[in-house]
């Protein structure tokens, strides 16, 4: 206040409340129906079973949920500034499908041209959207030359390795080879750093036993921060390869069922409809115009 000479007033406005309700609500009620969720099961949890028994339950639950508290701030520092820019990309979003083939076209005008007469024709015609959309999809990606994943090959090695070198990029596709034999091999890893972890606080109990509980803390939140960020960028680049909005990354912050909603929307097959993204970064797409 020495330096700024604003001062808070008793003034009121309509307008710019509607303005921060239109944006927040949405937050408050995802915040609201997770805080319900996490806190139900403490409830039901202590209503039907012992107090001792919920005591163990809330101590099991700790690791988890300490490691969630320390990576949801970071992730969503870093992912609100980049979903709040989308907003900026749907004039060349538009300007791009504007600029597209008109060969692109045909397919639409010969599912105007195609006739039901009967029930049996209804089938047919479902048959021939898929046919089209596969022709589209086809051009597009000759146009674009976007194959169906980065990997030649998808494999446990080399889509795990590629998940490991992209923990970072969000802004790519991840076609379905890679993402899945690349999410199995995050959890096989899991297991191998599990038993690496248990080794060494094997050592360090032998030596410092007061320290096994630190030690395990830290590793074990390493760990779990690495791991969410590694599978959170791949379902952002899965949802890039199949035409999904990011913002839905938001519903993987919800325990067990967000991950399973992502992990269905995750199937979704590839698709093209233009060029934004590809299998190279945009970061590096401009480095090698440059």
């Amino acid at each position: 206040w020495f330096i700024v000479g604003w001062r808070p007033t008793a003034e009121f406005s309509i307008k710019r409340l509607k303005a921060i309700y239109n944006y927040g609500w949405k937050i408050l009620v995802t915040g609201l129906i997770d805080t319900l969720y996490t806190q139900l099961r403490d409830l039901i949890i202590g209503k039907k079973y012992s107090s001792s028994d919920l005591a163990y339950y809330n101590r099991g639950y700790r690791f988890p949920s300490f490691a969630m508290r320390l990576v949801e701030p970071t992730v969503n520092s870093v992912l609100f500034p980049a979903l709040s820019q989308c907003k900026d990309d749907q004039k060349e979003i538009r300007d791009e499908r504007e600029n597209e083939d008109d060969s692109l076209e045909d397919p639409l005008q010969t599912l105007e041209s195609f006739e039901i007469n009967d029930p049996s024709d209804v089938e047919k015609f479902l048959q021939k959207i898929e046919e089209e959309r596969d022709k589209i999809r086809e051009a597009n990606a000759k146009k674009y030359h976007i194959a169906k994943n980065e990997s030649k090959k998808p494999g446990l090695i080399v889509s795990t390795k590629l998940m490991l070198k992209d923990w970072l990029t969000v802004d790519k596709r991840m076609g379905t080879g890679d993402f899945w034999w690349g999410y199995l091999g995050m959890y096989l890893l899991t297991i191998i750093v599990s038993v690496i972890m248990g080794a060494v606080l094997a050592g360090i109990y032998m030596y410092y036993p007061k320290m096994v509980g630190t030690a395990f803390d830290v590793m074990f939140t390493v760990w779990m921060i690495f791991f969410f960020i590694t599978t959170i960028t791949a379902f952002i680049r899965r949802f890039h390869d199949s035409e999904l909005p990011m913002f839905m990354i938001v519903f993987r912050f919800i325990p067990v069922a967000g991950e399973l909603f992502c992990l269905f929307f995750a199937m979704r097959p590839q698709m093209i409809s233009n060029g934004r993204y590809t299998f190279e970064s945009k970061s590096k797409r401009k480095k090698r115009t440059k």
